[in-house]
């Protein structure tokens, strides 16, 4: 599973880095609005995971 932000600045980055561990084709994407603030912000941590 590969979680990414929609952001088309980062489209790039996700496929050059899924590219050079050959994984192209071997995933499945969720590409969402803000998602790596979702998992990372200290905010969210608390109510997911406790």
């Amino acid at each position: 599973m590969v979680l990414s932000c929609m952001d088309p600045r980062f489209q790039h980055l996700v496929y050059n880095h899924l590219k050079k561990k050959k994984l192209i084709g071997k995933y499945s994407a969720f590409t969402i609005a803000g998602a790596a603030v979702g998992v990372t912000h200290n905010k969210f941590k608390k109510e997911k995971y406790e």
